[in-house]
């Protein structure tokens, strides 16, 4: 603190390049596609390449992927840093889960700069001020501590920051570089991340489509068979819904069980192999990703109505669900099981939305769901729970059908547009 406070002695200067902090985000070799994405983060995120100094310095650039847990944001994140880590002088990976975790990564940014001594940052907000000016003004060099800014001659360093799960955008307030010649790139699974920030840019990140799912399930799983395999690996990876973390859980387990993808198939109809696939972790020692899918969604963090809303959106067509249909009604059912007031729904819808679980078309009132999150949010379920939501649900399609006894068999089209409504929900339901 005497240091900071000693105003005859000249600014720390950075240590620069500095990159150590990415040592810890190891390349996956593994890594497969998105190369459309990895062209846009180039597009927006790439520093000028002209020296840029105190009279030349840009805006921020900045860019943020959402999606939800499995669905591949951080390994993009990893995959364009070391890609593109000759393009900058410092690269600092933060981890935004929490205040503690934001005040953790910036201390370290700090101390790796060499802007303040390791012993000496114990204050966080001090730490944060730190960096903070020093992204806003990015010098290369010592500057004299009466210094009112850089000075003109002073070459500014190009930067970029990452924060990592940054899933409470919010967080990010008093840690978001306002300027200065750097770039920053967001991961999240709240799909608002993308206007909450400034500058706004970013996309929602999708799952592989069919054929390049297909492609990436075949060559991790070293399975190169006959025409009839790759059929299997075609049905195989629709039904894992093309979700790159659920991708690769079924491919080591192939590995490791020594299955053809004909056999994978035939197993994977168990609620046995669903449930080993849901809590799987890849032993690899080039993954370094510690995430499962039973931990990257956070199910048990959900408050109850939101994850007796996802219980329910589990048991039914996951591509057009009409929330008429699945809204919960006090009166109907018993409060300990699914009840609780109507205001809580859109508090479940949001809750739910926030994480990409579930998306929402606020227009049409009509909700998706990825396939792989329905099949994990029911193998959780104990067998007592499973029927009492299948049940559940019967009752709400039932509920939704109903109409008055004379007008059951008639030719009316209001009856044939809920039909339209109910029946892929039914249908879905003889599958399960």
């Amino acid at each position: 603190m005497a240091a900071i406070m000693d105003f005859s002695s000249p600014v720390r200067g950075p240590k620069l390049p500095c990159k150590s902090m990415l040592k810890s985000q190891n390349v996956n070799p593994d890594f497969f596609g998105r190369s459309q994405v990895l062209t846009q983060l180039h597009e927006v995120l790439q520093p000028p390449e002209c020296p840029l100094t105190y009279g030349n310095i840009n805006c921020l650039r900045s860019f943020v992927l959402c999606g939800f847990g499995g669905v591949g944001k951080t390994q993009i994140a990893i995959h364009y840093a070391h890609s593109e880590a000759h393009q900058y002088d410092a690269i600092f990976w933060v981890q935004a889960d929490d205040v503690d975790k934001l005040a953790k990564s910036f201390r370290d940014i700090a101390v790796e700069l060499q802007l303040i001594e390791a012993a000496e940052a114990s204050d966080p907000i001090i730490n944060r001020i730190i960096v903070m000016e020093w992204l806003s003004a990015p010098y290369k060099g010592s500057l004299p501590s009466h210094h009112d800014g850089p000075e003109t001659a002073q070459e500014y360093a190009k930067w970029l920051v990452i924060f990592d799960n940054a899933d409470k955008p919010e967080l990010l307030r008093d840690f978001w570089p306002a300027s200065g010649n750097g770039s920053a790139l967001v991961t999240s699974r709240d799909p608002l991340a993308k206007v909450y920030l400034h500058p706004a840019c970013g996309l929602d990140l999708q799952p592989f489509m069919r054929e390049e799912a297909a492609y990436f399930l075949a060559r991790l799983s070293a399975n190169t068979g006959s025409n009839a395999d790759s059929e299997s690996t075609l049905v195989l990876s629709d039904r894992l819904g093309g979700l790159p973390l659920a991708l690769v859980h079924v491919a080591a387990i192939i590995r490791r069980k020594d299955l053809n993808m004909k056999e994978m198939l035939e197993h994977y109809n168990g609620r046995a192999l669903h449930s080993e696939i849901y809590h799987f972790m890849d032993p690899s020692p080039h993954d370094k990703y510690t995430h499962t899918l039973s931990t990257v969604w956070e199910l048990e963090d959900l408050s109850n109505p939101a994850l007796h809303l996802l219980e329910t959106i589990a048991f039914t067509d996951p591509d057009a669900i009409d929330e008429s249909t699945v809204q919960m009604r006090l009166d109907k059912y018993p409060s300990e099981d699914f009840g609780y007031m109507p205001e809580s729904y859109e508090d479940a819808i949001t809750s739910l939305a926030s994480a990409s679980l579930i998306k929402r078309e606020m227009d049409r009132k009509q909700l998706t769901v990825h396939r792989v999150v329905q099949e994990g949010t029911r193998n959780r379920m104990s067998t007592q729970r499973f029927t009492l939501v299948f049940g559940h649900v019967v009752e709400l399609l039932l509920n939704s059908w109903y109409h008055e006894p004379e007008e059951k068999f008639t030719h009316l089209k209001a009856l044939w547009d809920i039909a339209n409504l109910v029946s892929p929900h039914a249908t879905h339901q003889i599958r399960i």
